[in-house]
This record gives C-alpha cells, structure tokens and sequence, in this order.
C-alpha cells in the first residue's frame, strides 16, 4: 500500500486540498490513495517531489524516505569543515579505478552503518 494518505496528514492537508494543488481529480486522489488504480510513474515522481520523498518511499517499497544527495548536501550547506572533507573524498575517487571506488563504497557503506547510517546508492543517504 502506498503512503499517498500518510504524507497529505502529515501536510495537514485535505484531498480536496492536495488534488487542486497537483492538478488532479478529488477521484484520482481518492483512487491512489485507497489502493483502487496505481499511481503512473511520471505523477508517483510528481508526487514524490511534492512530499519530499523518494518514489520507493512513497510507493510503500522502502521503508525510510530516502534523501537524495542534492538534499544532503543543503542540509551541510552550513558545515564548511563537511563541504571540504567530501570534496576531498570525490577528488580522491576521480583518480581510482572503478574496482578500487567499489571498495571504497563498501567500506563507506561499513563505517557509515556503524555511526547510523546507510547507503542506498551512490546518489542517495538514508538516515536511519
């Protein structure tokens, strides 16, 4: 099942509401969120973005909204120490070859689960 109801609560906002805002039926809406048709991939992102989630988190496949790095990297925008360690870190990986950027991922993955957190993708953080 899909979080459609979940996130438009959290919003505080009605479907009446949210299908004005999205430009969609009051039905439409009603439909996504019971379950009753899918969400077509193009308003699931629509959707997504609205929210400030992921599709998957959305669609009810993961379990945790998952950030995109975009996102990440506004919430650090303050932290100039952090901005400087990860250029660092991305002008390291810009001279290794890719089997040595796998090892770095899978050890970035194993440090980054020990304090909290995981990786899903190269573009994407999940806090835990």
């Amino acid at each position: 099942m899909n979080r459609l109801k979940e996130l438009r609560k959290e919003k505080e906002l009605t479907q009446q509401a949210l299908s004005k805002q999205l430009g969609i039926s009051y039905r439409t809406l009603q439909n996504w969120e019971n379950g009753e048709s899918q969400i077509k991939p193009d308003k699931a992102q629509a959707l997504a973005d609205y929210f400030g989630v992921n599709v998957g988190y959305l669609l009810g496949y993961e379990p945790e909204p998952v950030k995109n790095l975009g996102e990440f990297i506004k919430e650090i925008d303050n932290e100039p120490q952090r901005i400087n360690e990860i250029t660092e870190i991305i002008e390291i990986l810009k001279i290794l070859n890719l089997k040595d950027v796998q090892l770095v991922k899978t050890l970035a993955s194993r440090l980054l689960h020990g304090i909290g957190h995981t990786v899903n993708t190269t573009e994407h953080i999940k806090t835990k």
